[in-house]
């Protein structure tokens, strides 16, 4: 059964789904890569909605249809609310409802007051039953913000000197980025953090079914590397990720594409509650432009993940691309036994802003 708020959006359930607690409240890889490696304008597109930005990016890049999909009831609960906020409200007033504007509980409250109506029941049911996480600011309200806030707070409070982030975070050119990490933040002190506080014994607890699913004796080096790379070389003026860790919002005119872009130009947004193998086979062959599967393949046993790329196969048209990202590295991303339905291309040359470091996969449907 489908429910459909508003001529763009429409949402219904496919496969099997949960609501459970809202774990991405943002998308932690640069949507701006999976811009540049699939065409998206005048197309459809299908991948997970998460914290909603890479889908919403889309449709500001002009795709006629992204089709978002999540086991996680919750997620999509998100998207809808940004979605809403931004269609429905002035641009300032939804900047300040989502938290990519700082601004205070009773106007948070306030504004989703009036987009609520713009929900479906599922999701304003779901809103009204947490509305502390609304008085935080919907981008700040995902379990994986709670941990990078205290992660973040450590990071300016023990690992570095406050007066040493703030020059980093002030750098408007290269040499001076690398200058204010290489001889202020890259302490000791911050090694030494790095590898205690972002390791399998500690983070293994939130995300136990990705752990399952990965290399774990890599994981600390590709988290030190990545957040090293991320703080000293990506240009520090332009990462809107580190601004909001550490400055509380966005700055002006930085910030994902979907929050520069005019919404009442956005083509249709479909949300299905459920399983992304499912909505891939339920589409007509070859009816994608692309697909991107931001780091599932990570969250999935290897036959399922096989599946998974298989279903993009048949479902996207030839030619068209298919993206995903691996947090750490793997060897041989494609599966060998895939190569005939797929088959890796160059990746696109961009400013990735992820605040840490991805392998980023990109294939071209055969």
């Amino acid at each position: 059964m489908s429910e459909q708020t508003a001529p763009s959006l429409t949402r219904s359930t496919i496969g099997v789904s949960e609501e459970a607690k809202l774990g991405f409240a943002k998308v932690y890889e640069d949507p701006t890569f999976e811009l540049a490696a699939i065409d998206a304008a005048g197309g459809r597109v299908l991948g997970p909605s998460s914290g909603g930005d890479t889908a919403l990016s889309f449709l500001a890049a002009g795709a006629s249809e992204v089709i978002a999909v999540d086991v996680n009831a919750s997620q999509n609960h998100h998207v809808e609310l940004l979605y809403a906020a931004l269609r429905e409200l002035p641009k300032a007033d939804a900047l300040e409802l989502i938290g990519a504007k700082k601004s205070t509980s009773l106007r948070r409250r306030v504004r989703y007051g009036k987009i609520a109506p713009r929900l479906t029941l599922a999701a304003q049911t779901w809103w009204d039953a947490h509305t502390k996480l609304l008085d935080k600011g919907p981008l700040n309200a995902g379990s994986t913000e709670g941990g990078m806030a205290l992660i973040t707070a450590v990071m300016r409070l023990g690992m570095s000197s406050p007066k040493a982030m703030r020059r980093l975070l002030s750098a408007t050119d290269a040499a001076t980025q690398r200058r204010a990490f290489d001889d202020g933040v890259h302490t000791r002190r911050w090694r030494l953090g790095l590898r205690t506080a972002l390791n399998p014994t500690t983070c293994r607890p939130l995300y136990r079914t990705f752990f399952d699913n990965i290399d774990a004796s890599k994981f600390t080096e590709s988290m030190r590397e990545g957040i090293n790379a991320a703080y000293r070389d990506v240009p520090i003026w332009d990462n809107w990720y580190l601004h909001a860790l550490y400055e509380g919002e966005y700055r002006d005119g930085v910030m994902p594409p979907y929050l520069l872009s005019d919404p009442s130009a956005w083509g249709a947004l479909t949300l299905y509650d459920g399983d992304l193998t499912a909505a891939l086979n339920a589409c007509e062959p070859g009816s994608l432009r692309g697909a991107w599967l931001s780091n599932v393949g990570e969250w999935l046993p290897a036959e399922a993940f096989g599946d998974l790329l298989r279903a993009c196969a048949r479902a996207v048209e030839p030619g068209g691309r298919v993206v995903w990202s691996n947090f750490v590295p793997r060897e041989q991303p494609l599966p060998a036994e895939l190569g005939t339905l797929l088959r890796i291309v160059d990746s696109p040359e961009v400013i990735d802003r992820s605040p840490i470091r991805y392998q980023r996969i990109v294939c071209e449907v055969l």
